[in-house]
């Protein structure tokens, strides 16, 4: 589903926008979804401040293990 908007908008904002833009945005449409997209995306986030000291971790808990490669790790959680 697509919306047909006229839109006023600050020309140096949308410069700087537009040259700041991957190659690939070759529109102004383009770049308008891309902007939107990064904002949906953003807002839809959760603020990670929003959970700050409400996770507790194992004492032996080493995130660096986890990582793909770096070994063989099985953390009992229950």
């Amino acid at each position: 589903m697509t919306k047909q908007f006229s839109l006023r908008i600050n020309e140096k904002l949308f410069e700087e926008a537009w040259e700041l833009s991957p190659t690939e945005i070759q529109t102004q449409r383009g770049l308008f979804e891309l902007a939107l997209t990064e904002f949906v995306n953003k807002y839809k986030r959760k603020n990670l401040n929003d959970i700050r000291d409400k996770i507790t971790f194992c004492e032996d808990y080493d995130y660096k293990a986890l990582r793909v490669g770096k070994g063989d790790v099985d953390y009992d959680f229950g």
